[in-house]
């Protein structure tokens, strides 16, 4: 069997040696059949021009194209049954035929259910039933003369895409089952009826070739011409990178028998230049215009825009620096600043009065920072210079602070002594106005001579002040002679018009009271007289009306000028 399956072989490359060229401008020829269908993958890894493919099963099947070379496909013809039959006996699920990897337009699927008709019977004899009439598949041998499950024989299979195509022969891989997830390479070649073809099937293949691009600066453009200086059009990858060295394969367009080539893009990196800082600067400073450095501190010459530094006018100048061509390098920026020259600027200070606190702020409302001079006089009006401190941009500044004198105050006579009970005239002078303390003994406290009757030792402290507002004090003790008495309280008086005077009144009796509070009380606990006062007196009468003869009773509290408490109580009587 092996001998006879070697016989047909050899008769059939043979037979189709004829028509097999290698590279034919018309197309180049390539078919792939089975009984089953299945999943394959055509990796085209061979540079074979304007390439034609032909398919042929019974089972659906899916196609993949892959491969460097997958551009040369100019066409691909499926020819067999699609999607309503069954092929799970592989495993593979059912699903209709695809072509994948390649363009749709270049693509025939025939219609399912109707496979295209051979169109001839072959002289041997074999298809004159219906399996030779249609295209439907191959078993997989390479044997023209019997019918194996009702499948195509080779020959019907190769005449088809012949006559379907126009192109030449290369090969024909067949077999029975199916194809379960499986790659071929197109370098592999068939099994039937011809041999795989040449590792090089194009002969004496063209290389293109390209006149060098002169290295560039990273940013820099460049192109890549899609013809060859000897006439191949094709496509250039990866893309274009203006940032890296990068080399380029040049792939020829489908048809041309060329050899794909290389070319490699030098990218030098740009540089960009650094310049010592300038600035910043005070206007006006002394330096009024000077020219920027044409050379960076790396070497990179170039030009300024503007070229000249001014600090005749204020602001945040930008200086532009264009290298000069072909040194790699960037252009960049310098700003200087000159600032304006500020005057400091201060709150004023309200006039103060001689020997009053003075505090001169640091900084200005406006941030200058600095120094006062002279020292800080308190007792004269002076004016102060203040000095900024350095890298400010500022100028002196002048505060006047107003100092008003004042008064000198005094106050007469010199610690005076007074009997118990008695008074004396204190007088201040050297003032427009007074204030006194302690003035409950005082006959005024804003006058500049009140009578002052303490019975007791009793310091006064007058503040005067002046027509500015200014302040002094001076204070006098005066003293008192003489010794408290026993605080005396009636127990029996006569409130009536015929009585005599001495006794028609009640009232607290005593020299040394400093405060007091008497209540008296009826027989039935209401309160019909009360006083704080012991200057104030009572007429035995309540709420205007005369109080009858009788006993009542009295609660009085009391602090003496020597700080002695009395806290007693009683009774007093009415006689009329």
């Amino acid at each position: 069997m092996k001998n006879y399956c070697f016989f047909i072989l050899a008769f059939f490359f043979l037979s189709f040696k004829g028509i097999a060229q290698i590279c034919n401008p018309s197309g180049n020829l390539i078919i792939y059949s089975n009984y089953d269908g299945g999943i394959l993958t055509i990796n085209v890894d061979q540079n074979i021009p304007n390439l034609k493919v032909g398919i042929c099963t019974y089972e659906p099947i899916q196609v993949t194209f892959t491969g460097p070379f997958v551009g040369n496909i100019t066409q691909v013809i499926y020819a067999g049954f699609n999607s309503s039959q069954n092929n799970n006996n592989c495993g593979l699920g059912n699903f209709p035929t695809t072509i994948a990897g390649v363009s749709a337009a270049i693509t025939t699927i025939n219609p399912p259910m109707n496979p295209p008709l051979v169109g001839y019977t072959p002289a041997h004899g074999n298809g004159s039933g219906p399996w030779g009439g249609i295209m439907v598949g191959v078993a997989g041998l390479c044997d023209t003369l019997t019918n194996a499950g009702g499948g195509n024989t080779p020959d019907e299979v190769v005449y088809y895409f012949l006559n379907a195509t126009g192109g030449s022969l290369l090969f024909h891989q067949t077999q029975y089952n199916c194809w379960i997830n499986q790659t071929v390479n197109v370098s592999t070649g068939g099994n039937c009826c011809i041999l795989p073809p040449n590792a090089n099937p194009c002969s004496n293949p063209v290389t293109p070739t390209f006149t060098p691009i002169a290295p560039i600066c990273s940013g820099g453009n460049f192109t890549l011409p899609t013809t060859s200086n000897n006439g191949i059009t094709g496509i250039w990858s990866p893309a274009i990178n203006t940032n890296a060295t990068t080399t380029y394969t040049f792939t020829p367009s489908a048809g041309q028998c060329a050899s794909p080539t290389t070319m490699t893009v030098n990218v030098n990196p740009s540089t960009t230049p650094t310049f010592t800082a300038w600035g910043p600067y005070c206007q006006n400073d002394i330096l009024i215009q000077v020219m920027l450095p044409t050379t960076s501190n790396e070497g990179i010459t170039g030009t300024w825009n503007p070229g000249m530094v001014s600090t005749a006018v204020s602001g945040n100048i930008v200086h532009t620096f264009t290298p000069d061509p072909g040194q790699c390098a960037n252009s960049t920026t310098m700003t200087v600043v000159v600032n304006a020259v500020a005057s400091p600027q201060f709150n004023p200070i309200q006039a103060i009065c001689a020997g009053e606190l003075i505090s001169l702020p640091s900084t200005a409302i406006n941030g200058v920072s600095g120094t006062w001079s002279p020292a800080v006089n308190n007792n004269t009006t002076t004016t102060y210079t203040f000095t900024p401190n350095a890298g400010q941009c500022a100028t002196t500044s002048n505060l006047t602070v107003q100092v008003n004198p004042a008064p000198l105050v005094s106050v007469l006579p010199s610690n005076p002594i007074i009997a118990l009970g008695g008074s004396v005239q204190l007088s201040a002078n050297g003032a427009n106005t007074y204030s006194w303390s302690n003035a409950s003994t005082l006959s005024c406290s804003a006058c500049p001579a009140p009578m002052a009757n303490p019975l007791a030792q009793t310091t006064y402290i007058v503040t005067g002040t002046n027509a500015n507002g200014c302040l002094d004090t001076a204070s006098v003790t005066v003293f008192v002679d003489g010794q408290c008495n026993e605080v005396f309280i009636p127990t029996r008086f006569s409130p009536n018009e015929t009585g005599p005077t001495a006794n028609n009144e009640f009232r607290v009796f005593g020299n040394c009271i400093q405060s007091m509070k008497i209540a008296v009380y009826d027989r039935w606990g209401e309160r019909v007289f009360e006083s704080i006062n012991q200057q104030e007196v009572w007429d035995g009468t309540f709420r205007g009306k005369p109080l009858n003869s009788g006993a009542y009773g009295y609660t009085f509290q009391a602090t003496l000028f020597n700080g002695t408490q009395i806290n007693t109580s009683g009774s007093i009587e009415i006689v009329r």
